[in-house]
């Protein structure tokens, strides 16, 4: 999967109360407890099943989300600029948000 940051805020935001995964598909799921769920659209409620296949976690997603954003405030101050080197502790979080982000 390669969202955009906005699609995978959007992930997030349409999620229903309780999700706590989604699916290819997008179909949400929630998952603890006793029982297994997913999220009927049509139906807008819960429904249990035994054959939910967890693909992402929601909240996996939104430490992505936070992180992307961290980042391109980091990269917005121009911190990722090699002439804005001001010793190896900007290089080594310089190096590693590329890693993350590449060229923006």
């Amino acid at each position: 999967m390669s969202e955009t940051l906005e699609e995978l805020k959007a992930i997030v935001d349409n999620a229903p109360d309780g999700a706590t995964h989604i699916d290819d598909d997008g179909d949400y799921a929630k998952y603890g407890g006793m029982y297994d769920y997913f999220y009927s659209k049509g139906l807008r409620e819960w429904i249990s099943t035994d054959t939910v296949s967890i693909d992402r976690s929601l909240s996996d997603i939104k430490r992505i989300i936070e992180l992307t954003e961290l980042l391109e405030d980091i990269s917005a101050l121009g911190f990722l600029e090699a002439t804005n080197n001001s010793g190896k502790s900007h290089r080594d979080v310089c190096d590693k948000a590329k890693l993350i982000l590449g060229d923006l």
